[in-house]
């Protein structure tokens, strides 16, 4: 990786170019130490920060090191097989078949008893049992369509689109780093497109769904980027969008040192309202729905923990807060916190965008 990334200026917001204000300044890579100290500016009026100066499209690729986490090989964990060697397993398994048959439409799986039926409609209205249910998906987990077509853009080492095959949809992707795209399709025998989405072999309004979790914060041209994408979606098909929380309870309280800054890979940091106005100016899109999920409320805290104790927020310092008792409660204090607040304040980490096509 070269250690010199050229920047250019991007002085006016990208969604209603008025000029920005400074927001943070001077900060540093402190996950994977790409060089460089980076700034973000701030539009009051679409709430919307973005990188500035930000890398030059030519040399985005040298913010990803090789230890990018989307290399990491995808476990072969079958998360509806039954395990007759464990009966607490079994009951989870059972459990989450039962909510996903009889809540979001997979007849297809194997019936369950009534019982179990039962206590999942009963466990989802719990958060925290109804993430370990859906796989932590959120509204990335779809109700079933048959002979449904799903295309994941940005999807790394296809994580997300082995778990949507073995539901039994017809799953593609695409992404930009051809060593993340060579686990997705040499280990899960999945269909990537590797380069520029406009380049992707797809037909158009071919498909039902079209995923794209944290991706949008990485891309030089957010509304290019969606418009692109939507030519590849039926009418009345879903675009599902999932991206960092610029006003999230961490970010509020943990400013520069909130973990989803991550510059200088995140070109952009959205809020509920900039995404909103996101989606209206693209014009193609009828049904909308945008709100927060905290999902993530505790690693956040833990990565503010870490960034604090060691300057870093890299995974292998994270033993140093496993035997801690004051930052594990911490940690569950504010996950509960900001999970309260997320339903009236927008507080959740990430957003979470549902957009219909007219």
């Amino acid at each position: 990786m070269g250690k010199f990334i050229r920047t250019e200026e991007v002085p006016n917001c990208p969604l209603c170019n008025q000029p920005g204000s400074p927001l943070y300044e001077q900060v540093s890579d402190r996950l994977y130490d790409v060089p460089g100290s980076w700034s973000f500016s701030y539009c009051g009026h679409c709430h919307l920060a973005w990188l500035n100066p930000r890398p030059v499209l030519e040399d985005i690729p040298k913010c990803y090191p090789d230890a990018y986490f989307t290399h990491e090989p995808v476990e072969s964990v079958d998360f509806l097989s039954l395990n007759p060697t464990s009966r607490i397993s079994t009951f989870k398994r059972r459990l989450r078949i039962a909510v996903l048959r009889e809540q979001f439409g997979y007849r297809h799986l194997e019936p369950q008893l009534r019982l179990f039926c039962m206590l999942g409609k009963v466990a989802m209205l719990v958060p925290l049992l109804r993430q370990r249910l859906t796989m932590g998906l959120g509204a990335m987990l779809r109700p079933w369509k048959e002979h449904g077509r799903l295309l994941d853009i940005g999807c790394g080492n296809g994580s997300y689109l082995a778990m949507m095959k073995r539901l039994g949809w017809e799953v593609v992707g695409t992404e930009i780093d051809p060593k993340a795209a060579d686990i997705a399709t040499s280990s899960l025998g999945i269909f990537v497109h590797v380069g520029d989405l406009k380049d992707a072999p797809f037909e158009h309004a071919s498909f039902d769904v079209i995923t794209m979790s944290h991706v949008i914060e990485h891309v030089a041209d957010p509304i290019d980027f969606l418009r692109t994408a939507a030519r590849f979606l039926k009418p009345g098909g879903e675009m599902i969008v999932v991206t960092p929380n610029l006003s999230s309870l961490g970010s509020r309280i943990f400013g520069a040192d909130w973990y989803c800054l991550d510059p200088p890979r995140h070109l952009y940091l959205f809020t509920p309202a900039s995404v909103r106005l996101l989606f209206t100016k693209l014009r193609l899109f009828g049904h909308l729905d945008v709100h927060t999920i905290s999902r993530k409320g505790q690693k956040i805290f833990r990565k503010w923990a870490l960034v604090r104790k060691t300057g870093y927020f890299k995974s292998e310092h994270e033993p140093i807060l496993t035997h801690s008792l004051q930052w594990r409660l911490g940690a569950w204090l504010f996950g509960l916190i900001e999970g309260a607040g997320t339903w009236i304040a927008e507080w959740g980490e990430e957003i979470e965008c549902v957009a219909v096509k007219a």
